[in-house]
C-alpha cells in the first residue's frame, strides 16, 4: 500500500469484513503466514489475532 493511504483504517476493515464472510460460510478460523519486516503484525492483533508460531528463515550468498 502506498505510504499516503495508510493509517485510514482500509486494511483493518477489509480484514474485518473477510473474517465476518469465512464465518457466514462456516468458517470457526482464519490464519496467515506473514513476512515479519511487513510491520504490519499490530495490524493484525488490533483485529484479535494471535501469533501461534514463528519462523526463521536463513540465508547465505553463496
Amino acid at each position: 500500500m502506498h505510504r499516503d493511504h495508510r493509517h485510514r483504517g482500509l486494511a483493518q476493515a477489509l480484514l474485518v469484513a473477510a473474517f465476518a464472510a469465512g464465518r457466514a460460510h462456516g468458517a470457526t478460523a482464519s490464519c496467515l503466514s506473514t513476512d515479519s519486516r511487513t510491520g504490519a503484525l499490530a495490524l493484525y492483533e488490533k483485529v484479535g489475532m494471535v501469533v501461534d508460531s514463528t519462523w526463521v528463515n536463513r540465508a547465505i550468498d553463496l
